[in-house]
C-alpha cells in the first residue's frame, strides 16, 4: 500500500490525507497532530493553506514540534466526506475552514482555529505544543594516536 506520510520540510509541507487509525497512531505516540480540514471550494481554505500554512514561520514551526501534517479534505459527498464533518463537529469545528492541532501531550485538548487564520496565530498555537524528545546522541568514537 502506498501511504503518504505526511511530513514538513523547510520548503514545503507534505499533508498526509487523514485516516483514523494513522490519526489514533500518532495521538498514541505523543506526536503534535496539526489537521487541516478543507475543500476545494472553500476559497478561505485556499487562502490559509497558500498565504499562512505554506509560510516560512509556520513550516519552522511545524518543523520545531515534529508536528504531523493532516488534511481532512471534504470536497466531495461521500461517506468519507460524514465521517470527516463528525469528526471536524468533535473536535469543535462548525464550517471550514477548521484548523484543530492536536498537542502531542494533551491529546484530550485540541486547540481549535477558524476562518482566516494569520500566521501569528497559528505559530503561538504550535508554541502552546510540547517539543519532541531530544535524539538520543552516542559519544563519536575518536582514534587515539
Amino acid at each position: 500500500e502506498n501511504v503518504i506520510r505526511g511530513h514538513v520540510t523547510e520548503d514545503e509541507i507534505v499533508w498526509e490525507p487523514f485516516t483514523k487509525d494513522r490519526f489514533n497512531e500518532y495521538l498514541g505516540s505523543g506526536r503534535t497532530v496539526f489537521l487541516d480540514f478543507t475543500a476545494s471550494w472553500c476559497k478561505n481554505c485556499g487562502y490559509n493553506e497558500r498565504f499562512v500554512f505554506e509560510t516560512d514561520e509556520v513550516r519552522k514551526a511545524l518543523l520545531a514540534k515534529n508536528a504531523l501534517p493532516m488534511k481532512a479534505d471534504i470536497s466531495h459527498d461521500s461517506p468519507r466526506t460524514e465521517m470527516l464533518t463528525a469528526l471536524r463537529g468533535r473536535l469543535g469545528g462548525r464550517a471550514l475552514p477548521s484548523l484543530v492541532i492536536v498537542p502531542g501531550d494533551r491529546p484530550k485538548e485540541p486547540i481549535r482555529r477558524r476562518d482566516l487564520l494569520s500566521v501569528e496565530e497559528v505559530t503561538q498555537a504550535l508554541k502552546t505544543c510540547p517539543d519532541p524528545p531530544k535524539a538520543q546522541t552516542r559519544p563519536v568514537a575518536t582514534s587515539q594516536p
